[in-house]
């Protein structure tokens, strides 16, 4: 294994050079000859590693960046996504566009893998839609039913299962109940009118169940939202059971229901718009428009839930998790929120060529064609009229079971670890047109498209898709940890994946023929890595590893299913190397990384079909990463954070939506009763997706940073029966930045769409523990 290429690399050499120069500088106070005065205690309050808002780990074989409960409490609502916790970590760009925890994100990326690319997991399991893989972020966690948070930057070892080890990793750890009995209500208002009720009870240790202890956090979050009628509504129930067994066997429960009522705009906002309205604007208050905020919503529920096995047989450590999880979407939207009018003459179809033309020249033009809908004379009180607003209802519904099995054993002078993945999940997905004028009735329009980009089938009979579809992973691993001394640890390990997909459509998306389709991939995925403990506070790491992306199901949205059954599935090539230290006093890590994506996907559109081009395809993704905290002492920290990212297909043209580079400060104050921070996240240029930007279309949106002031406050003892009284003042955005971060190409009248930083925002919230 070779990680020559490294060497080409000025940045990463400066990095490492400055990194060798400090680490021996820096140290507390120890009696142990040995570590030459460095001495780590883990985290604890006043300690680099308890305050940083991101660190490293000294076992880890790959870079990642872990966020502590601490920083998290501090720095974030109780309803936060975990999209917000992540965004301060380097290569991490985000923005929640109604504010935070208030919708999902839009352009969420780690070194430009975008969502979909990368797992998230949650206390080990992975979850995901089945149809792209991507993670509906208020829809399942919120914050305070989390501890940390990982983010994993690459496919991990053998065991690190998901459907998309493509990327990375995005690791949710769930909060443990208490040892002690605690009850925890909060109060949290804050701007655009936004409120969020939460409370946590604490069982404590219970005596007459063996020392068996529970969770419960129940939260509820309203908010009007950052962007103009684009309301939320969400509330949360979240229950942990722990229950010791015996010394070497417990049982873990955790259940987690969820409901959602959201408005929401489907993509951004025109450019007209944004100069008439403000950068805020999204959906209007007028009933014959498509931007009408009551005919674009979503209403969701969700559940979670698990039962985990820990034990010892045979000298085999057992870790076994059962699950199941579940989404169930109600979708109401009209056809183009940009519109100041209604859409139904849009989408007759006799004005196709013409997609700017004004509402006098499509009537025309339907006129012309005997299109069945008008606004003439004629018209028939109760029937479809030209002017009405159109576009769908439909529902996206799917759930999950699944294990994940892990076994562990001292074998030799190692570990092996071996285990199962085994998913299966089902999808039922519907979308039909309606004429919401109309009370939401459905419509078909006989031999016109029903959407911009799909063919003309009068047998849709309104119907954009009906489909069920499966999907089923099986994915077997095993992986030896070999210590040929003890600060060596040295990690070959291989893991298998079967990945099968079936579709039974009665209208299929894209073609809206009908479709019975089946196929199954499979990839290994091979990895090595090694971890070498230079002391006992600093350690170094290399890595190979083959990441895995499995196929998506609009593979199968086409008209010819040929070229899909000989996809091969793609996969990236990972090489990564990098360093951490801990102290007291400071925690630094440093990696640099060079990953081959492969085999990645295009479609054509040719002659009114399309037509997928598939495999051959490659891009590089390299870059160097930084990241730090530093104990000034007397409660003062510093924090900083760093990274160059790069990403080029093979003739040199940049990916999209991938920013060139992060970085980020802090100062942390915390002693005593006060905790503070102010922090500054950028996030680099990048080249954005559109229709009409000057780059073949595309946009490039510059660099932009936001601020973030934190301010606690803890009354010991304050009576009325109370342990601590907690008092918190959050702004967001301090500078009230709201430039560009986001681009969407393509209206049903051909403009493109837009998104800026939502304005600054304040919170305040109180707490008490009783």
């Amino acid at each position: 294994m070779s990680f020559v290429h490294f060497r080409k690399s000025p940045i990463a050499l400066a990095v490492g050079t400055a990194l060798l120069a400090v680490v021996p500088a820096v140290h507390a106070d120890s009696s142990d000859p040995q570590l030459e005065g460095i001495v780590v205690t883990g985290e604890r309050p006043a300690t680099a590693p308890y305050e940083a808002p991101t660190q490293g780990s000294l076992d880890a074989g790959e870079p990642q960046s872990v966020i502590n409960q601490h920083y998290i409490e501090n720095n974030l609502g109780v309803g936060a996504n975990y999209t917000d916790i992540i965004n301060i970590a380097p290569s991490v760009s985000d923005t929640t566009p109604n504010g935070q925890g208030n919708a999902e994100s839009l352009n969420m990326s780690i070194r430009g893998f975008q969502d979909g690319q990368f797992n998230v997991t949650f206390d080990g399991i992975p979850w995901n839609d089945s149809n792209d893989f991507t993670h509906h972020s208020t829809s399942y966690f919120t914050a305070n039913t989390l501890g940390n948070v990982t983010v994993d930057r690459g496919p991990g070892t053998a065991s690190q299962v998901g459907n998309a080890t493509f990327g990375g990793t995005v690791a949710l750890e769930s909060k443990d109940p208490l040892q002690q009995h605690n009850v925890t209500p909060s109060l949290m208002i804050g701007s655009f009118h936004t409120n969020d009720y939460s409370v946590q009870v604490d069982t404590g240790a219970l005596p007459g169940a063996n020392g068996g202890r529970a969770m419960v956090a129940l939260t509820a979050i309203n908010s009007d939202g950052a962007m103009t009628n684009n309301n939320l509504e969400r509330k949360n129930a979240f229950v942990k059971y722990v229950q010791p067994v015996s010394a070497d066997t417990s049982v873990t429960g955790v259940v987690m229901y969820n409901t959602l009522h959201q408005n929401v705009s489907q993509f951004g906002t025109t450019q007209p718009q944004l100069d008439q309205f403000g950068s805020s604007y999204s959906l209007s208050e007028n009933p014959g428009s498509d931007s009408y905020y009551g005919f674009n919503f979503d209403d969701i529920h969700t559940d979670f839930e698990y039962l985990d096995l820990k034990t010892v047989l045979g000298g085999w450590r057992i870790d076994e998790k059962a699950y199941t999880y579940a989404y169930y979407h109600k979708i109401n939207e009209t056809n183009d929120p940009s519109l100041a009018q209604g859409s139904l003459g849009q989408y007759i179809g006799c004005s196709s060529s013409r997609p700017n033309a004004t509402a006098a020249q499509n009537l025309a033009d339907c006129t012309a064609a005997g299109a069945p809908y008008s606004s003439s004379a004629a018209y028939v009180p109760g029937s479809p009229n030209y002017n009405d607003v159109a576009g769908q209802k439909g529902f996206n519904n799917y759930r999950s079971w699944g294990d994940v099995f892990h076994a562990d054993a001292d074998m030799g002078p190692g570990t092996v670890k071996t285990g199962l993945w085994v998913d299966y999940q089902w999808n039922d997905r519907a979308l039909w047109d309606v004429d919401w004028t109309l009370g939401g009735t459905l419509i078909d329009i006989p031999g016109s498209p029903t959407s911009v980009t799909q063919t003309a089938n009068a047998n849709a009979n309104g119907f954009q898709r009906v489909q069920h579809n499966t999907l089923t992973t099986l994915a077997p691993f095993v992986e030896y940890e070999y210590r040929p001394i003890d600060a060596l640890t040295i990690t070959p390990g291989v893991r298998y994946t079967s990945f099968k997909r079936t579709v039974d459509a009665a209208v299929n998306q894209n073609s809206l023929a009908p479709l019975d389709y089946s196929h199954t991939w499979s990839s290994t995925q091979p990895s090595l890595y090694a971890n070498y403990k230079i002391a006992s506070n600093w350690s170094a790491y290399a890595q190979y590893a083959r990441g895995f992306l499995a196929p998506n199901l609009n593979l199968v949205y086409y008209a010819s299913q040929t070229a899909a059954n000989e996809f091969t599935p793609e996969n990236t090539n990972n090489l990564q190397a990098g360093t951490t230290w801990k102290s007291d006093r400071l925690t630094v890590s440093a990696d640099i990384y060079h990953i081959k994506f492969n085999n990645f996907v295009t479609a054509k559109h040719t002659g009114g079909d399309y037509l997928l081009a598939v495999g051959g395809g490659s891009a590089v993704f390299k870059g160097e990463e930084l990241e730090g905290t530093y104990a000034l002492g007397a409660g003062v920290s510093v924090y900083a954070n760093w990274s160059h990212n790069n990403a080029t297909y093979a003739d040199g043209t940049p990916v999209l939506n991938t920013p060139n580079g992060t970085s980020a400060i802090g100062l942390i104050y915390d002693s005593g009763p006060l905790y503070g921070s102010l922090t500054s996240k950028r996030v680099g240029a990048q080249v954005e997706a559109g229709g009409n930007g000057p780059d073949n279309g595309n946009y490039d949106i510059g660099a932009y940073t936001v601020n973030n002031l934190a301010l606690v406050y803890t009354v010991a003892n304050p009576g009325a029966g109370a342990k601590a009284l907690r008092l918190k003042f959050n702004v967001y955005n301090l500078a009230n930045n709201q430039s560009r971060y986001y681009v969407y190409g393509g209206t049903l009248a051909g403009a493109d769409e837009f998104m800026d930083l939502p304005g600054r925002a304040y919170q305040f919230a109180v707490s008490a523990d009783f």
